[in-house]
């Protein structure tokens, strides 16, 4: 048995859309995080990215993402760091990433 009705959440989202409530409450810039403007390494590909801005986002639970700017202006996200989530999905993307960056 599933802890988490994804389907239920996906028409809690959209009901709320429908009548004008806020829905976008599921992600949480955190301005003064000590990680802003940091380098951050990948290892797999050697490249070195600046944290641009740090998440706290909500799937399944809580957990943190960076948005990372590499050299010529791409960006990327990398999520790195569970709070109370309990999706499989976002906990091996987190597994994979705890191996592949590290912060400079």
């Amino acid at each position: 048995m599933d802890l988490f009705n994804v389907d239920h959440y996906n028409k809690v989202r959209e009901y709320r859309e429908k009548v004008g409530l806020p829905n976008s409450n599921l992600t949480v810039e955190l301005i003064d995080h000590e990680l802003i403007n940091k380098s951050i390494k990948n290892l797999i590909t050697n490249k070195i990215g600046i944290i641009e801005k740090i998440f706290k986002q909500f799937y399944c639970g809580w957990y943190i993402s960076y948005l990372v700017c590499y050299e010529g202006n791409s960006h990327g996200v990398v999520i790195i760091n569970n709070i109370n989530s309990f999706s499989n999905e976002i906990l091996n993307i987190i597994e994979e990433n705890e191996k592949n960056f590290i912060i400079l």
